[in-house]
């Protein structure tokens, strides 16, 4: 009996000394971005239809900031879009290129200043407003997810022609 209510004690005083250690880790992803997918119908030599929801192809940069974020990448599920961290309400613009053709989308959101813990501080939640994008490629865009914190999901879906 005595042992048992040692090895209690032990296991007790073990889990009390390390549940008051700081997490010093932050297990969030800090790169906060939205996330763009696809959807087109392709048709085979067959005549059968093919929902297609993968990238292929695509380069994208953001229009404002000379900035490459994917280059002729393929195969790619979700696109994700590093969206402004100005104050209020902000418009991004991206320029997508596939297979030669160019197409510009533009997101209009609000941005809000969120305190994670000590180890991850601060970051900017956005909360999309509204999608648009010229239609060369792009057939229409909307929101699937309006808001967009540092959890991979699907926030805008195109689809393309």
């Amino acid at each position: 009996m005595k042992t048992t209510y040692a090895i209690a004690s032990l296991v007790f005083a073990a889990l009390l000394c390390t549940g008051c250690v700081p997490d010093e880790i932050c297990r969030l992803d800090t790169n906060i971005v939205a996330g763009l997918e696809c959807r087109w119908d392709s048709v085979t030599n067959e005549g059968t239809i093919l929902t297609m929801e993968r990238w292929d192809n695509i380069t994208m940069h953001g229009i404002g900031k000379d900035s490459l974020l994917y280059d002729g990448a393929t195969n790619i599920e979700q696109l994700g879009l590093p969206l402004r961290k100005d104050s209020g309400e902000v418009v991004t613009a991206f320029l997508l290129r596939r297979r030669n053709i160019d197409d510009t989308l533009w997101i209009k959101h609000k941005n809000e200043s969120h305190f994670e813990s000590m180890a991850c501080g601060c970051f900017v939640y956005h909360h999309i407003d509204s999608v648009w994008a010229t239609k060369h490629f792009i057939d229409s865009v909307y929101i699937v997810n309006s808001n967009v914190t540092p959890f991979k999901e699907e926030h805008i879906r195109a689809i393309l022609q």
